[in-house]
């Protein structure tokens, strides 16, 4: 995947601009199991640690739920 151009220029939590264009898995839990969904692009602060999704982010994380209770159901 090629690299996006950065779209905040300050985080709006700290006010560093030490912000970058990630793309890495994603670790959430779900009825105490761990669940990884992989390559997740976003923007994180290097100096506070808050991360921000956009629409595209969201979307690779619905569709990967969606796909897993597929899965699950047969």
């Amino acid at each position: 995947m090629a690299k996006q151009p950065i779209k905040l220029i300050q985080c709006p939590m700290c006010d560093s601009t030490n912000i970058k264009y990630i793309v890495e898995d994603r670790t959430y839990k779900k009825n105490g199991k761990k669940i990884i969904v992989p390559a997740v692009p976003r923007e994180k602060c290097f100096s506070c640690g808050e991360q921000f999704f956009d629409q595209n982010s969201f979307e690779i994380i619905e569709a990967f739920f969606e796909n897993t209770k597929k899965t699950a159901t047969g």
